[in-house]
């Protein structure tokens, strides 16, 4: 049971699982792996959701949460963590699977916007660590269970609508943060807030785009055959 083939920090980017066997300790060291990396997104989820419970955002003060020590504990570590995340590709590329753009896009961009949160200390930073740590957590804990043997295939779509869900709510509480002065006037502040709308944006038209190919186009093509036969049955 090796889990379909995946993009950073995202749902199943593909369905494809040709590629060489997964040896022993590899499939222990992946195992091990997605279980740290489950139980950190969970905590990282855990923490913002504490941080959210005791800090009100749009305050007007751009410094609130700058000043709270679990806030940029937890944006250092979930900065810090998106390079460990590119031993997503490293397990693809020695399984002999195939890698998608939206893989190498996701990877790459990750680290510079979580860094340019991380940097500034900037209040949005919840927004990222929150979605993205729910959405790692239910991920992670997928592929662990793959690599058990445990068939969880109904949850790819689950995961990949996730993702999309995520970048779209983000979008949301993120554009009126211009609106805000001392955000909005700060050049470090709007410089993260720009890198966000255009990584994220692209990567949502790509997550899209796979999940239509993929999902919904699958069960159209699929569902052509069957309503022939029907028609067939029906004339005969």
């Amino acid at each position: 049971g090796a889990p379909p083939a995946r993009a950073a920090g995202s749902a199943s980017y593909a369905s494809d699982t040709r590629g060489a066997p997964t040896a022993p300790p590899l499939r222990a060291f992946m195992l091990a792996y997605n279980a740290v990396a489950a139980l950190f997104s969970m905590y990282c989820f855990w923490q913002s959701v504490n941080v959210m419970r005791r800090l009100p955002i749009k305050s007007g003060d751009c410094d609130l949460f700058a000043r709270d020590a679990t806030f940029r504990s937890v944006i250092t570590l979930f900065y810090l963590s998106k390079y460990p995340e590119f031993l997503d590709t490293v397990f693809l590329i020695v399984r002999a699977k195939p890698v998608s753009w939206l893989h190498y896009i996701h990877h790459i961009g990750a680290p510079v916007d979580m860094g340019l949160l991380a940097h500034t200390n900037t209040e949005v930073g919840w927004i990222f660590v929150l979605l993205n740590g729910f959405i790692h957590t239910i991920m992670y804990s997928y592929y662990g269970f793959a690599l058990a043997g445990v068939k969880l295939g109904f949850l790819r779509p689950v995961i990949t609508s996730g993702q999309i869900i995520q970048f779209l709510t983000g979008f949301t509480i993120i554009w009126s943060y211009k609106n805000v002065p001392c955000y909005g006037g700060d050049p470090a502040q709007m410089v993260s807030w720009w890198y966000n709308y255009i990584y994220v944006g692209t990567v949502f038209f790509f997550f899209a785009w796979f999940f239509v190919k993929n999902y919904l186009s699958k069960k159209t093509r699929a569902k052509k055959p069957a309503a022939a036969a029907k028609l067939a049955a029906k004339v005969q």
